[in-house]
């Protein structure tokens, strides 16, 4: 039987800080291209590897708060937000019940993309894999059983049960104006 680590308001509370802190933190680089595509010292890419696979790992396992915390170290140190650490953060978020801070980190995603292209800073990257979580969650909440398959799936585990009651979760997708929120 799967057991989540129950820390749901701390999840919560982490990816808060986060979206507060990487906005009031505009000298952090933004680099959206997958990681693998980035330039980096390969020395320490071993390293920030595993680490990466740790936060994976403790995700599956539903240690989510754990999960979420790693990535989130992991830009800060960086000042960077690679785009496979946001995707990892989300899944950890959401996985552990909070589609609510999740849905505003896959939208903060899209929305540094559209602002680095208007720069010219960006080419060749687009926000296809957030807009396909983002379809993806929109599809899954009209249903709980559609949700805990689509949470299921990115928590990578088969044994996945829902963390929060449907009803609380969809409430906040369904009940909140997103398009008020992000004009």
């Amino acid at each position: 039987m799967f057991v989540g680590d129950n820390r749901f308001l701390e999840t919560r509370q982490l990816a808060y800080q986060f979206i507060a802190d990487w906005g009031d933190n505009p000298s952090w680089n933004v680099v959206l291209q997958p990681q693998s595509q980035y330039s980096i010292d390969w020395n320490r890419a071993a390293a920030k590897k595993a680490e990466a696979q740790k936060a994976v790992d403790l995700k599956r396992s539903g240690q989510f708060l754990e999960s979420a915390s790693i990535y989130v170290r992991m830009m800060h140190a960086e000042h960077r937000i690679f785009e496979d650490h946001l995707i990892g953060m989300y899944k950890a978020v959401a996985a552990a019940g909070d589609l609510f801070y999740g849905k505003h980190l896959l939208l903060r995603l899209r929305s540094i993309y559209f602002m680095e292209v208007n720069r010219g800073v960006l080419a060749g990257w687009g926000p296809e894999r957030a807009d396909d979580h983002l379809r993806q969650m929109e599809s899954a909440i009209q249903h709980p059983v559609a949700l805990e398959k689509y949470l299921r799936s990115i928590a990578g585990n088969p044994d996945y049960q829902l963390q929060r009651p449907y009803d609380e979760s969809a409430w906040e997708i369904k009940g909140y104006d997103w398009a008020q929120a992000t004009s």
